[in-house]
């Protein structure tokens, strides 16, 4: 009997079914994995007052923000504060903060849920559990109080995909839960809808120097310290940019092509990734890069000189230069590009700075917007996003959002 099989009659005892077969692979929507903001290594920002976190010489960031595509969350002095509409007239701590988290040192955001990290090393989860993506063994299909995921210790970053979810250990070592339908957690668990009570995190075998974790749809990959390689494991065609393998990697694998990128971000089915300080895009860049043939083998040269830092949105992308200027780029119907008037179409755009904000120093970005941090711990966001319940706000150039009263 094989691992699928055990797997589902164990949900089906658990579950009190009769019959339960694992889901076949189908497509997730696309959406983005959003990315939390943080100071820069090496920017300028002398008015942004650090802390140093318990793991050692790690620093953290003042605050974090995470957009979801259901939740936009802001840590803040420890806690986490959500709503489920950024207004620019009400601060984002001015919602409760979330009961059970009291010092978080990090925070990450996915589709539907979010995770944070504590100072004493712990990860805690929120919002939908649909793929077991709180990683708590819990039945339930979701829970708005922090869970605790099960088989983290001396985390000290998280990152989240589509409904899977990684931890960045202390020693290099990584352990990731969720979703596991096309191996993206390199666990031993299959993807079970109905037997969250099985999903806890799992150890990443031959992974055991990560220095950073990127988490996409179906695919995972980790940034290696010493020698400077990039592991993936997943989807094959998006994680190695080698199309033609019909079968996934349910192990982490290392990926050549990959080797010595300063950082790498993802989206639901794109990359970008910093070079010899110039972002380079693959997988499905369609919407990121214009070009005859845009085959998912190809690494296409962004030419953002100086690039520091680099992230995506559902059909864009941002990056953070020397200086503190972001020049964004892709499609350009949501305002995300921050260019003072929306695109219609999905026509890739060229990268272009967005203008309108001061020096930044952190960046992040939403499904279908983009928000600045400054060295004044000012934020500034631009595209669209929910304005009080399911209404959108269209913002194509940069507003101040405020953090605090």
């Amino acid at each position: 009997m094989n691992r699928h099989a055990r797997l589902a009659l164990a949900a089906s005892s658990l579950a009190g079914a009769s019959v339960l077969a694992c889901r076949s692979p189908s497509a997730a929507p696309s959406e983005p994995r959003p990315i939390v903001v943080g100071p820069v290594r090496g920017a300028a920002a002398p008015n942004v007052t650090s802390e140093v976190a318990s793991t050692g010489s790690e620093v953290v960031a003042p605050f974090d923000l995470g957009l979801g595509r259901t939740m936009l969350c802001v840590r803040a002095a420890g806690r986490v504060h959500c709503s489920d509409a950024l207004e620019t007239d009400r601060p984002l701590t001015a919602s409760p903060p979330l009961d059970g988290i009291e010092d978080a040192t990090q925070l990450a955001m996915g589709h539907d849920f979010g995770c944070a990290v504590t100072r004493a090393g712990a990860v805690l989860c929120f919002g939908n559990n649909s793929d077991g993506q709180l990683g708590a063994k819990l039945r339930a299909d979701r829970s708005d109080r922090p869970v605790a995921v099960v088989g983290v210790a001396s985390a000290k970053r998280v990152t989240v995909g589509f409904a899977h979810a990684c931890a960045l250990l202390d020693d290099g070592a990584v352990r990731c839960w969720g979703r596991n339908d096309s191996g993206q957690t390199a666990g031993r668990t299959s993807y079970l809808p109905a037997a969250h009570e099985l999903v806890g995190a799992e150890p990443v075998e031959r992974v055991t120097d990560a220095r950073a974790v990127v988490a996409s749809g179906r695919t995972t990959c980790t940034l290696g310290r010493s020698p400077p390689q990039t592991w993936c494991w997943g989807q094959p065609s998006l994680a190695d940019h080698t199309i033609g393998q019909a079968v996934v990697n349910e192990r982490p694998v290392v990926v050549p092509e990959l080797a010595h990128f300063d950082e790498i971000a993802a989206n639901e089915g794109a990359f970008c990734g910093i070079r010899d300080e110039d972002v380079q895009c693959w997988g499905k860049v369609s919407m990121l890069a214009r070009g005859p043939t845009m085959d998912e083998a190809a690494m296409v040269s962004m030419h953002v000189p100086r690039a520091r830092h680099v992230r995506l949105g559902q059909s864009f992308a941002c990056a953070l230069v020397e200086g503190g200027a972001i020049s964004c780029w892709g499609a350009g119907y949501s305002g995300a590009l921050g260019r003072g008037e929306t695109k219609p179409g999905f026509a890739a755009l060229p990268p272009e700075i967005v203008k309108g904000i001061p020096p930044a120093v952190g960046l992040a970005t939403g499904e279908s917007m983009a928000c600045a941090i400054t060295g004044a711990r000012e934020v500034y966001c631009w595209g669209s996003w929910r304005h009080g319940g399911m209404a959108e706000r269209r913002e194509p150039s940069p507003v101040r959002v405020r953090v605090t009263e």
